[in-house]
């Protein structure tokens, strides 16, 4: 393999990704307008899934550390999962988890 087509290799995979993350977070902002809040903070967690299963998450869903401030101007913090289990991102399903102490008292 010649080094040109290892870096068009390399090329595609960190637009790939970037694609599926950008995704993501659009769906992640979509679920915000539907349920009145807006995201302050949206952090990719590529090893730290949060409260989410192991076993319940495919590799085409994806995983945010989000903060959110909804209609009451309550800031709350938690991890969205976009994206279902078979078709990932095709879906537009998100699940968030909020944090039991939102503001870690």
């Amino acid at each position: 393999m010649e080094i040109t087509s290892l870096i068009q290799i390399i090329f595609l995979f960190i637009v790939i990704l970037m694609l599926h993350i950008t995704w993501a977070k659009y769906r992640i902002k979509q679920w915000a307008a539907r349920n009145n809040c807006t995201i302050t903070k949206c952090k990719i967690c590529l090893t730290n899934i949060g409260p989410f299963s192991y076993f319940g998450t495919s590799g085409g869903q994806s995983i945010f550390k989000i903060e959110a401030i909804n209609h009451e101007g309550e800031i709350k913090k938690g991890y969205a999962r976009a994206g279902g289990f078979f078709f990932g991102l095709l879906r537009k399903r998100v699940e968030v988890k909020w944090d039991s102490n939102p503001l870690g008292e």
